[in-house]
């Protein structure tokens, strides 16, 4: 009878124990099972099954352990960290590797959805080490959190004219309607421009005015319309007794 954390191959005089980075659970059996993603085995004729681990959703018995947090563990890793890059490595930089990872997660991940705009500096982490920087945005794999947007293109950048990127920023947000930014790496909304008298901006992530108000009306900072109807104080159409030519500021 051939043992649990054994094999024997049809004809062999004596069963062989599992190498490592496998093990055998059953008994009478000519193979071993590769150690699952996300966990190692680090011991030869390996036998005993242990509740497969929450971050492996394999369905397997899970030998020796979770892979170590910092790292992945491809499958037949003999080991909680390993670095051979053919079974395991150690986490790289611009993703991080909870307990358990089977490979890298990119920085941020579904995990880590309600704190988008993350970046992982750093080898071997198991968790983001922050958020982005405000004046920048941070997408998938960012290892700054101040990303320039010519190293790693895909990774973020400054916030972009006509936006604002506050910290922990993915996706930069719009300047809102009655203002514009000509400017890189502004971080918060108070930092977009009010229109100026006498021009108006008609809609949101403006990196200059719409254009002069028109004829006939006049356009207070803020202004978003050409010919404002004086509800919003804004601006108004032109009072009796006075003129307003094109980009009239006041009458």
């Amino acid at each position: 009878m051939v043992m649990e954390g054994h094999y024997s191959l049809t004809g062999a005089v004596r069963p062989e124990p599992c190498p490592l980075g496998s093990f055998q659970p059953g008994h009478g059996q000519a193979v071993c099972r590769d150690c699952p993603e996300g966990t190692f085995c680090n011991e030869t004729g390996l036998a005993e099954a242990q509740p497969c681990p929450k971050d492996n959703l394999s369905g397997q018995d899970a030998p020796g352990g979770p892979c170590a947090q910092g790292y992945y563990c491809m499958g037949r890793t003999k080991t909680a960290k390993p670095e051979d890059g053919v079974t395991g490595n150690i986490c790289p930089r611009g993703h991080f590797c909870p307990a358990g990872s089977a490979a890298p997660s990119p920085c941020p991940s579904g995990e880590y959805s309600n704190a988008t705009g993350m970046f992982c500096g750093d080898w071997g982490l198991s968790s983001p080490s922050g958020p982005c920087w405000p004046g920048f945005f941070c997408t998938a794999g960012a290892s700054v959190p101040n990303p320039n947007g010519a190293t790693n293109t895909s990774a973020g950048g400054p916030c972009p004219p006509g936006h604002f990127c506050p910290a922990g920023t993915a996706i930069p947000q719009q300047c809102p309607v009655g203002t514009y930014s000509d400017r890189l790496s502004i971080g918060q909304e108070s930092s977009c421009t009010a229109c100026p008298s006498g021009y108006y901006c008609r809609s949101a992530g403006l990196t200059a005015p719409s254009g002069p108000c028109s004829a006939g009306y006049y356009c207070l900072s803020g202004a978003s319309s050409p010919s404002p109807p004086g509800v919003w104080e804004k601006g108004g159409p032109c009072p009796v007794s006075h003129f307003c030519p094109e980009g009239t500021s006041y009458p």
